[in-house]
């Protein structure tokens, strides 16, 4: 089994859901989570989103380098400069392992938060666009 996607879009938010079991080491799973994510990245651009708002309720392990290397890569999908990413992962120690990942993204420029709730990260979002790449790096 492989990851899920979903995405809907209503009044100005794009909102992904990341389901489904984390493969183990895979090119291919690698290759799919980098097209959705770039596909999302574009769709927001085309569409004037300036918010995303990403659930992850994946199953499975997670590796501090793998995740360290998925997160370098996220800046590079294009994303307009003024989109806020909020990362909502529940599990405490899924979301302590992204943490890292999200400061690396923060500091390669994207407006990323890391949040244990959907209503904390949907408050996030709500705020102004200003630029404010560490704001987002509270664990709630």
């Amino acid at each position: 089994m492989t990851y899920t996607f979903e995405t809907t879009e209503a009044d100005g938010l794009m909102t992904v859901r990341l389901g489904g079991e984390r493969p183990t080491e895979s090119a291919d799973a690698a290759r799919q989570l980098s097209t959705f994510w770039q596909d999302v990245a574009r769709r927001s651009r085309e569409r004037q989103l300036r918010a995303v708002l990403a659930i992850v309720e994946a199953r499975g392990d997670l590796s501090s380098d793998r995740v360290l290397r998925w997160f370098k890569q996220v800046a590079g999908f294009g994303f307009a400069a003024d989109t806020r990413i909020a990362v909502v992962i529940a599990d405490r120690r899924s979301r302590s392992i992204v943490d890292l990942g999200v400061h690396v993204a923060a500091e390669a420029g994207l407006q990323i938060g890391l949040f244990d709730s959907e209503p904390a990260a949907r408050d996030w979002l709500a705020l102004s666009k200003a630029p404010d790449r560490q704001a987002g790096r509270r664990l709630n």
